[in-house]
C-alpha cells in the first residue's frame, strides 16, 4: 500500500482515513476470494486480465510514442546469470506450490474429465513454456 497507491498519491500520506479504507477494500477482497476458492481462475480471468492487457497496452504505445533513450551497453559481464540466480530465490517455486491446490480445486469443480477438454488443458503450460523461453 505505502508504495503502490500513496506512491502514486503522496497527498494522501499521513491520511489514516485512507489508509483503513484501503485496508478495509483489500482484505475485502480476499475474504471473498478465500471464501469461494474455487472460483479464483473465473475471478481473476473476468476481471484482472483485461486489466493487465489495458495495462500492457498502455506501456507498449508509451514505449513507442515517448522512449526513455538510447541502450547503453552494460558494464558488468555475466548478467543474465547473476539475475537468474538471484530470482530463482525470489519465492516464485514456493507461491506456485502454494496455488497449484487452488488450480487443482478449479479443474475440479469444473469436472474436467478425459476428453477435448482435458487434452487442451494438458497441452496449454507446454505451448506456453515454449512460447515463454
Amino acid at each position: 500500500m505505502e508504495t503502490g497507491i500513496f506512491g502514486i498519491f503522496p497527498s494522501l500520506q499521513g491520511n489514516h482515513v485512507v489508509r483503513i479504507l484501503l485496508l478495509a477494500a483489500y482484505f475485502g477482497i480476499v475474504l471473498y476470494l478465500a471464501n469461494n476458492p474455487s472460483r479464483i481462475v473465473d475471478i481473476v480471468g473476468k476481471y484482472l486480465t483485461p486489466f493487465l492487457l489495458v495495462m500492457l497496452l498502455i506501456i507498449v504505445v508509451l514505449a513507442v510514442v515517448h522512449p526513455i533513450g538510447a541502450p547503453a551497453s552494460p558494464e558488468e559481464t555475466g548478467i543474465f546469470t547473476y539475475a537468474f540466480l538471484q530470482g530463482y530465490q525470489t519465492g516464485d517455486v514456493a507461491v506456485g506450490i502454494a496455488l497449484v491446490s487452488t488450480f487443482i480445486a478449479s479443474v475440479k469443480q469444473r469436472d474436467i474429465q478425459r476428453g477435448r477438454n482435458a487434452e487442451a488443458l494438458s497441452f496449454c503450460p507446454l505451448l506456453w513454456r515454449f512460447f515463454a523461453c
